[in-house]
């Protein structure tokens, strides 16, 4: 799960490990994960989380950094703990970092944006974790662009996570990082088709849906932000596929997958449209609604744990994958947030530190 998880972090090497593992399944070699079938019913949002964090949280019952994305999406899902949960990652991951002496990477800069995303989710000031200023490491913005646009999406939904964060001052930066820094970076990298991309001139659905969740705060306050959402939009619309999800580029081949689909439900949230309700979104408009899409993913492990497919494959049991099931986990939650008048996924300004 480790390195599956990881790969949120880095979309295009995600895409690459995700699509050879699938092969793999379809050609009939032993996977790693367990067999399911797929669910015959319409699985709603909050029992999707609860299930798949039933089954993640069963394969790591003492969560640490390599669980982050887990942890946030059951939070952020509203999902009822374990006993000692929050306290246990807590622990666990402040042992990573000084264990690395707070120096985990040096071209991922996406693992201190997450960390601060699942910090913050749990109730702790990301500006004070053991005496550590987690933004002083997404302060060189040489830093955070090594990832490409992918890596400042993540740093910008970080410094947005809470009210009261903000990049400090780093005299020895190479290019002091801001929030009009990464803005300008992310406008500019616009393809023309009103997508973004991570490498070449093929704008790709998840790594536009990122962005999209990266800029939502700006939309009403900057024009240019405001017109960038509505191509963007535009694109997504115009990419969906006959069966309702997305396709992903890879050399020659372009094949569907749920974290597309994923992506694009929790960048919808972040804008207040509800997948389910838009017309562009929802079903009825002679393809299936993209939650709808998402749920063909969703496979029974056994009663109360579920998870989701990378892939749909053509023939044989479905096979769960612990990254596709830790985006769906994420897209459920949003869905369920919206549903419920809170504040978006990664809007954490309803999060009390301390408490």
């Amino acid at each position: 799960m480790n390195n599956r998880i990881n790969c949120l972090t880095n979309r295009s090497l995600k895409r690459v490990l995700c699509i050879l593992l699938s092969l793999i399944f379809i050609i009939g070699t032993a996977g790693v994960f367990p067999a399911a079938s797929f669910s015959a019913k319409k699985t709603k949002p909050s029992k999707a989380v609860k299930n798949v964090f039933a089954y993640l949280s069963e394969k790591a019952a003492s969560p640490g950094f390599e669980d982050t994305w887990t942890v946030i999406g059951a939070v952020r899902g509203k999902r009822k703990l374990p006993k000692g949960y929050k306290k246990t990652y807590y622990k666990n991951t402040v042992k990573y970092l000084s264990d690395n002496n707070w120096s985990i990477t040096e071209n991922r800069y996406t693992e201190y944006s997450k960390i601060i995303l699942a910090m913050t989710a749990i109730g702790k000031d990301a500006r004070d974790i053991e005496g550590h200023n987690l933004f002083e490491y997404l302060s060189d913005f040489e830093n955070v662009k090594k990832q490409g646009i992918n890596g400042v999406a993540y740093a910008l939904l970080a410094l947005n996570s809470h009210i009261g964060y903000d990049i400090p001052h780093n005299p020895k930066a190479a290019t002091q990082n801001s929030e009009k820094v990464m803005l300008d970076y992310i406008l500019e990298k616009e393809g023309e088709d009103g997508g973004w991309y991570i490498m070449g001139g093929y704008a790709d659905a998840d790594i536009t849906a990122i962005v999209l969740q990266a800029i939502a705060p700006y939309r009403e306050s900057d024009d240019r932000v405001s017109k960038a959402v509505d191509r963007a939009l535009d694109f997504l619309s115009k990419s969906r596929n006959d069966e309702g999800g997305y396709l992903a580029l890879l050399g020659s081949s372009r094949i569907e997958s749920s974290e597309s689909i994923s992506q694009v439900i929790i960048s919808l949230t972040a804008l207040d449209i509800d997948p389910t309700k838009d017309l562009e979104y929802a079903s009825g408009t002679g393809r299936k609604g993209i939650y709808e899409r998402l749920m063909d993913y969703y496979v029974t492990i056994e009663t109360g744990k579920g998870g989701f497919a990378h892939i749909l494959p053509d023939t044989g049991d479905a096979e769960v994958n612990d990254l596709a099931s830790v985006e769906g986990m994420c897209a459920a939650a949003s869905l369920y947030r919206l549903r419920k008048g809170l504040t978006s996924f990664y809007d954490m300004n309803d999060v009390v530190f301390g408490k």
